[in-house]
């Protein structure tokens, strides 16, 4: 989950709450849609971007994908290691801003659940560079996070999710003409507060996020929901599927 942003955020009490929101029936799904949009068959080489603790690596690995996953989160690769599916699937710890030594390696990249839009927006867009870099001639970069439209459409400055007893809270902020999220979230735990992160995030219109997916190298960009129909205003999550 982390790209090299907001270590106080993704730590073991993010993970905790994630697994509870997180069942194994999502992840299935999200499975089979990555591949389905994707195009994905036994054999493509992936490279997972923030991948935390392997849930989506593992998985294609399981798939018959060779799978690379990548995040700065020293904790989560080894959580992902031990979970390892086979010698198909690699975990490192690394910087998304430091993937320099890839060059059409991989037949698809992903930014799953959120691991986009941490930095500044020239900062952002040298990560597209790289990764554009990192891509085969047919190869394909998956985006997924939030729709801007229907978070700004629904906005809620609080949110509090709970997981048994426990809970932890949202204090969001949104900057509308910046396009960027600001949020602290204080968890607890057994009647105690175990930890408080502060974190932001950009999110961009997908006519702004094409743009910058076109000027570095990306010819064709298409914008679908967390269903994998045309995005609308109904869709909570959007995927953006850009290809050469």
């Amino acid at each position: 989950m982390n790209g090299g942003a907001y270590p106080d955020l993704f730590t073991e009490d993010y993970e905790y709450f994630m697994q509870a929101q997180i069942p194994p029936e999502r992840t299935q799904a999200e499975l089979e849609l990555i591949v389905r949009i994707a195009e994905l068959t036994p054999g493509s080489r992936v490279l997972d971007i923030g991948c935390g603790t392997g849930r989506i690596a593992n998985g294609l690995a399981r798939q018959g994908c060779r799978v690379t996953g990548i995040d700065t989160n020293q904790w989560y690769v080894d959580r992902a290691r031990a979970q390892a599916a086979g010698p198909d699937v690699e975990f490192r710890v690394q910087d998304m801003r430091n993937l320099t030594e890839e060059e059409a390696t991989y037949e698809a990249a992903l930014f799953w659940f959120n691991t986009f839009g941490y930095f500044d927006d020239a900062t952002n867009t040298d990560v597209l560079r790289l990764v554009r870099r990192a891509l085969t001639a047919r190869g394909v970069l998956v985006i997924e996070q939030h729709n801007r439209d229907w978070v700004i459409k629904n906005w809620q400055p609080t949110l509090m999710t709970r997981h048994g007893n426990d809970f932890f809270m949202d204090e969001n902020t949104l900057d509308v003409i910046a396009g960027r999220t600001y949020n602290t979230r204080t968890y607890v735990r057994d009647g105690r507060v175990t930890g408080v992160a502060e974190m932001g995030s950009r999110l961009p219109a997908p006519s702004e996020l094409a743009t910058w997916l076109q000027s570095v190298g990306f010819g064709q960009v298409d914008f679908v929901g967390e269903d994998g129909s045309r995005l609308t205003l109904q869709h909570r999550r959007m995927i953006a599927l850009a290809r050469p």
